[in-house]
């Protein structure tokens, strides 16, 4: 019998990066769209690890399944840590990749540093 694995996503690029990464395993990868799981869990964490854990533990309660889920963002030192945990908003609720690239590298160049890093926490949750 084949094993399974829940992938806290709707987005179906994420979807296949994770099918490929999980290919070794065997186990069938599913999204959430494929369990018709509509519900959506507030990320008011105050940490990356803290938002993947709200996702994750959320799922892994409406599915039979283990849950995988995954916040991530970048902190810029000269930021002060932003965007981190704001990363997906930081330009506004409706920016675009670019929106947010282009804000995130003006206050980089008002800030004067550049040094920063990527930042992602991945939790598997079983109930």
């Amino acid at each position: 019998m084949k094993s399974s694995i829940v992938i806290a996503t709707r987005n179906p690029g994420k979807l296949c990066e994770f099918q490929k990464l999980l290919l070794p395993l065997g186990s069938s990868v599913l999204s959430l769209n494929a369990l018709s799981l509509d519900e959506e869990f507030e990320e008011d964490g105050l940490t990356f690890a803290q938002n993947a854990r709200l996702k994750a533990i959320g799922y892994s309660r409406l599915s039979k399944f283990p849950v995988l889920a995954d916040d991530s963002g970048l902190e810029v030192d000269a930021l002060e840590g932003l965007p981190g945990i704001h990363s997906a908003r930081y330009a506004g609720p409706n920016a675009s990749d670019a929106d947010r690239v282009r804000k995130l590298l003006k206050e980089i160049g008002k800030a004067g540093g550049k040094r920063g890093r990527p930042f992602c926490v991945r939790p598997c949750i079983r109930q």
